[in-house]
Order: C-alpha cells, then structure tokens, then sequence
C-alpha cells in the first residue's frame, strides 16, 4: 500500500520537532541551557577538588580580532593569578590590553557561564576528563551578527607543584 511509508515518515517528524522544541531532552541528548549549566557545575566541582591553584598552560583565542589577541600564548598561573605570560612562537612582548584579557581556568568557566546567561546560539565545550578544566569552548552569541564567534582552546596543561625545602 501506498501509506505505509507515511506512517514511519509521520513518526520521524514528530520526534524531530519535539527534540527541537524541547532541546534534544526527549531524545536522551539534553544540550539545552539547564544541562550547559549543570555540566559546567559537574565540572567545575571536579576542577575544585583538585585543589589546583599553581599550573601551566597553552592558550589560543580565535575570533575575528588582531594577532596579538590570536597568537599562542604560555600562561603560568600561582595561586590561581597569572604570574608569567609570553607568546609562544614570537618574541615581542605580550602589551597589557592583552595581557589584561588572558584567561585563568576560573576565567574560562566564567565565560562558560556568560555564554549560558546569555543564551548563545552555539556553545560547545569540551571539559578535560581527568581535571574538569575546559579545553574547547566555541561560543556564537547571535548566528545572524557577523563575527561575533570566538573560540577559547587550552593544550599543554601541567600542574605547578608548590616549592618544597628540604
């Protein structure tokens, strides 16, 4: 019979536009802002009880800004503060406009935070399995403002251990 493809046509619509209107949750994958925020709750509470406050890392902004902001940076943090950041693969000095917006792991969960109030059309995180921090964050605020996307990567991650005299 001619019908019988409609039926499981019918079926596949509807489940499709129930996970559109509900955020994927009928569907088992919850990505909508209540699992963003839960997840970077489940995450920053794992970066917490590592008690890490003293670590390196290798950070990457892209977005539509100048190379200075793009450039890969080592930022070296004490006592959760950045202590030292220099770029990676030049030799200028990083100037203090720069300086000022480079991100601690706190930071990069603030932002997290931020994309989630405001309500991002994209955000895509990837947390560290072991440590919680955020490795990706692609963020787009609004898909019809031309470059307005930013993306945040963080590689090379060591813990500082603190001094010990012997």
């Amino acid at each position: 019979m001619h019908l019988s493809w409609r039926l499981p046509l019918r079926l596949i619509l509807l489940v499709a536009a129930t996970s559109l209107v509900s955020g994927c949750d009928a569907l088992g994958l919850a990505v909508g802002p209540s699992h963003r925020r839960s997840e970077l709750e489940r995450q920053r509470a794992k970066w917490s009880q590592r008690h890490v406050t003293s670590y390196r890392l290798t950070y990457r902004r892209a977005c539509f800004c100048g190379n200075e902001f793009t450039s890969l940076t080592d930022i070296e943090v004490r006592s959760g503060d950045i202590a030292v950041a220099r770029y990676t693969e030049r030799d200028d000095p990083i100037p203090a406009y720069v300086q000022a917006g480079l991100p601690t792991v706190a930071s990069l969960f603030a932002i997290i935070e931020d994309a989630i109030d405001r309500n991002a059309d994209v955000l895509d995180v990837t947390y560290d399995p072991a440590f919680g921090y955020p490795r990706w964050i692609a963020i787009d605020h609004r898909f019809n403002v031309a470059d307005d996307e930013v993306t945040h990567s963080v590689s090379d991650f060591a813990i500082i251990l603190p001094f010990v005299v012997p």
